[in-house]
């Protein structure tokens, strides 16, 4: 069943990617999210964490999903 989880607000780095959440997708998403925030010269702030959208009888192809890491605040 799905949950909701409440979070405070907080300044992420997110890479949207579709089809089913499978670890290995997640895993391919935050590498390369990992490289576009070292390319930006982003530091990673906390654990990264996962938001799927869509109900699970949506096709893959059609289905919004987001890794998200939280990042340090610019001085």
């Amino acid at each position: 069943m799905p949950r909701r989880v409440w979070k405070t607000a907080q300044r992420v780095a997110v890479h949207r990617f579709s089809g089913s959440h499978t670890k290995d997708s997640e895993s391919q998403a935050l590498e390369k999210l990992r490289v576009w925030m070292k390319q930006n010269q982003l530091k990673e702030a906390g654990a990264a964490f996962s938001a799927y959208y869509d109900p699970p009888w949506t096709p893959g192809f059609m289905r919004r999903n987001e890794v998200l890491v939280p990042v340090e605040k610019e001085p």
